[in-house]
């Protein structure tokens, strides 16, 4: 049985702010930890790779304080404490 992932996504310029939770990891790593965020229920987490780098999102906003809101939000899990805000 074969594996299949979505490739990796270029930054929505209508959701330009994005949580990551993961980069400087090869592509095939980051999709890999997307769809492991997606079957923990993070529905919108992708693969992101964009100006050479590749990220791994958990959820993208179309602007700047719900984004900031909800990176808050997650930085309460410790698992999620090194989050940031990328803006693209």
């Amino acid at each position: 049985m074969t594996t299949r992932f979505a490739p990796a996504v270029q930054p929505q310029a209508n959701h330009p702010f994005h949580i990551i939770v993961a980069g400087g990891i090869g592509l095939k790593d980051a999709e890999a930890m997307a769809e492991q965020l997606k079957a923990k229920g993070f529905a919108e987490a992708k693969a992101l790779n964009s100006d050479g780098k590749v990220r791994v999102s958990i959820r993208s906003f179309g602007n700047r304080e719900e984004a900031t809101k909800q990176l808050l939000e997650l930085r309460k899990n410790e698992t999620y404490k090194n989050a940031w805000l990328l803006a693209k």
